[in-house]
């Protein structure tokens, strides 16, 4: 094997092994609907099997309808848990704690 290919099962492989490493029976994690996300679900359901992954959608005011379709598709592709937990309750929460913190300054994007 070269190139991608190699990458990948690599990548695969070193997944396998930290997780069994560290007695992870399962993962979580975070699906946007992006590519990066997309691979990593790829990687962790060729690593650990489609029922040891458990993917999030965590939509935000900026997330795109087409995102959550996409991240919604791809774990039912996948055959992954799949959830959606909406955070911008979170981020308001989060921002009335540190208002003080940021007193003065505009809010931006990042």
């Amino acid at each position: 094997e070269e190139g991608a290919a190699l990458i990948y099962k690599v990548l695969v492989q070193g997944l396998k092994d930290y997780a069994r490493k560290n007695r992870f029976d399962e993962v979580v994690l975070g699906l946007s609907g992006g590519i990066d996300s997309a691979l990593t679900l790829a990687i962790a359901v060729d690593a650990l099997g489609c029922d040891k992954v458990h993917a999030v959608m965590m939509p935000f005011k900026y997330t795109s309808d087409i995102s959550i379709e996409d991240a919604a598709r791809q774990a039912e592709n996948f055959g992954v848990h799949y959830r959606v937990v909406p955070i911008e309750g979170l981020y308001d929460s989060f921002m009335d704690s540190l208002k003080q913190e940021f007193e003065g300054t505009d809010i931006d994007l990042a």
